[in-house]
């Protein structure tokens, strides 16, 4: 797809902004084939007819159908010349119809919400009780918005049908983290022996790094030896959008590694391999899969918190106690490498529970009315 080639060359966006983007705008895809089946389904059977709001406008329903085909030809992505010259004709038009019909449903998209049947596949459902939370909502809004901006630069359409869609206020859900003591049962569980194979102390070294770092998962198993100092005191990275951060290292994670490239070395079938975590199971130089990290992470969760625990719990858990420990938001918000304060908001319940204790513990009259 030419606008993922474009997200790709010209704003150097992450592989995993790249599939998520990708996968987002298939689902939207895929819902949109769905709608126009349907109405045409309608439009086919008589009794459907009779019995359809759809029907008491017939002109409306087929200017609908022909607008999403028209929307759903955006979408394909070996367009013929004569359709491309079609569509572009057609956006000097300017269309209102077109626009509130593409707003209309854009607006139902975003407030889809996935639920499993039985066979496992994706069923979309869009009732008051069952819709997709604000964040998945922002999400999807972003991905369409940046799209029909892309058809708008190559004239495909006049103008963008999300323009006048505004974003959802951001859902309040506080992050999930673990406590201090569970964070040492879980190193200690972790922690390897003169027994331990090599697995072990590759997931021991992992937990260690990613709680002293607070790293994405995918920035985790994706560094290069390269990035760690001679002494290993930093780790110099390229997180999202190719941004370059330095996060230091402490004592616990810089002794785990040393023990890791002891063990590495002897495990490893490219003993060349760039990576500090390759994957063992590749016969390419490959970084470990975060999936696998992901389920031995688990796995240990299970048998020592039992608890289902995952990667970005440990990335959660390492800003929450570095703010508990009266580090400020600014630095946090370097080390997580977010490139806007309000991400790293969403750690500011430890500040809200701190100023109450503060409050309970030296105001006369708070003790009864907190």
């Amino acid at each position: 797809m030419a606008f993922l080639e474009r997200l790709t060359a010209e704003l150097g966006s992450a592989k995993n902004t790249i599939n998520s983007y990708r996968r987002d705008l298939e689902l939207f895809e895929d819902v949109l084939k769905e709608k126009i089946s349907n109405l045409d389904k309608i439009k086919a059977d008589p009794i459907g007819q009779r019995s359809s709001k759809l029907s008491q406008n017939k002109q409306k329903e087929t200017d609908t159908l022909k607008e999403l085909r028209d929307l759903q030809l955006l979408f394909e992505d070996d367009l013929k010349k004569e359709e491309i010259c079609n569509l572009k004709k057609k956006a000097k038009n300017n269309s209102l119809e077109a626009i509130r019909v593409s707003s209309e449903f854009v607006r139902e998209f975003m407030a889809l919400s996935p639920k499993k049947n039985k066979k496992k596949e994706a069923a979309y459902k869009n009732t008051k009780e069952n819709v997709a939370n604000p964040n998945t909502m922002r999400r999807r809004l972003s991905v369409l918005r940046h799209y029909f901006r892309f058809m708008v630069s190559e004239k495909l359409i006049e103008n963008d049908p999300t323009k006048h869609i505004y974003f959802p206020r951001r859902g309040s859900r506080r992050p999930k983290y673990l406590k201090e003591p569970e964070i040492k049962k879980l190193i200690e569980a972790a922690r390897p022996t003169l027994k331990s194979s090599f697995r072990e102390v590759r997931l021991y070294t992992l937990v260690e790094i990613l709680y002293a770092t607070g790293l994405r998962v995918s920035e985790l198993v994706g560094l290069p030896i390269a990035a760690l100092e001679r002494d290993l005191s930093i780790v110099t990275l390229k997180g999202k959008g190719g941004k370059e951060r330095i996060v230091p290292l402490g004592d616990p994670a810089r002794d785990a590694i040393e023990i890791w490239r002891d063990k590495r070395k002897h495990f490893i079938k490219n003993s060349h391999s760039i990576w500090l975590f390759p994957n063992d199971k590749s016969e390419k130089d490959e970084h470990l899969p975060r999936y696998v990290f992901a389920y031995e992470l688990n796995k240990l969760a299970e048998d020592c918190l039992k608890k289902k625990v995952s990667p970005h719990f440990l990335r959660h858990s390492f800003a929450t106690h570095l703010l508990a420990n009266n580090a400020d938001l600014r630095t946090i918000q370097e080390l997580l490498g977010h490139t806007d304060i309000s991400t790293t908001q969403i750690y500011t319940h430890i500040l809200e529970e701190r100023l109450k204790k503060t409050v309970q513990n030296f105001h006369p009259m708070a003790k009864d009315s907190i």
